[in-house]
């Protein structure tokens, strides 16, 4: 079993490498975003909680969180050949959850991957990125554009523009990324997990060359 964790500030490449990582490696990709939008989007009191937060750009707290996704990680990890976490954890409790939902199953962590993008251009990426409203595949308008436009590659569902896909919103999460993230980065550098790269080149050559990591560490 190879479990892993995918990193980086919001428009860094996450959700796209994570997926593409996943079938690459017959792994289970585990989206924190996608389980709270689908709390949201079924209105359930722990949805409607969590939107107050992320409608202007902050974090969900960590206890409301951790209670959204800790048993569909561990669903994840024990009916699948691994997971690809993306999302959670964003702070260092939920990390410490992590470790500790892991735990309980057995198991443990094998790799963090975090992806380094400058600011402004993770600005530029959020502006024009769309989403599939019913796989959450992510395009980019000019970089990632889907085959036919307005029209998901896999799935043939409609795509949109997240409406936390603003500027002001979009300052104001990479604020709170910085500020509660990087402690994050630090707990699994201190476990001799995190492995970081330079999210900036094209989406393959980002993918290729975490692969060859991922391939080093045992994952096939």
């Amino acid at each position: 079993m190879f479990n892993m964790l995918i990193m980086g500030p919001p428009g860094a490449g996450k959700g796209t490498q994570a997926q593409d990582l996943a079938k690459r490696f017959s792994l289970r990709h585990l989206a924190s975003g996608d389980v709270v939008r689908s709390e949201v989007d079924g209105g359930t009191p722990k949805g409607l909680e969590a939107n107050e937060y992320m409608k202007d750009g902050k974090l969900v707290p960590d206890v409301l969180m951790t209670s959204m996704v800790a048993d569909q990680i561990k669903v994840a990890c024990e009916s699948s050949n691994g997971v690809v976490l993306d999302g959670y954890p964003r702070t260092l409790p939920q990390a410490e959850s992590l470790t500790k939902i892991l735990g309980e199953c057995g198991i443990e962590m094998r790799a963090v991957v975090n992806l380094k993008v400058p600011g402004q251009e993770i600005l530029d990426r959020l502006v024009f990125r769309l989403t599939c409203h019913g796989c959450n595949r992510v395009y980019h308008r000019n970089n990632n554009p889907p085959k036919v436009e307005g029209i998901c590659d896999d799935c043939g569902k409609g795509l949109k523009i997240r409406p936390d896909d603003n500027e002001q919103v979009i300052r104001e999460r990479l604020r709170v990324y910085e500020e509660q993230t990087a402690p994050v980065l630090k707990y699994y550098e201190e476990r001799g997990l995190l492995k970081e790269f330079d999210g900036t080149p094209p989406i393959g050559e980002v993918f290729q060359c975490v692969v060859q990591y991922l391939q080093k560490l045992g994952a096939e």
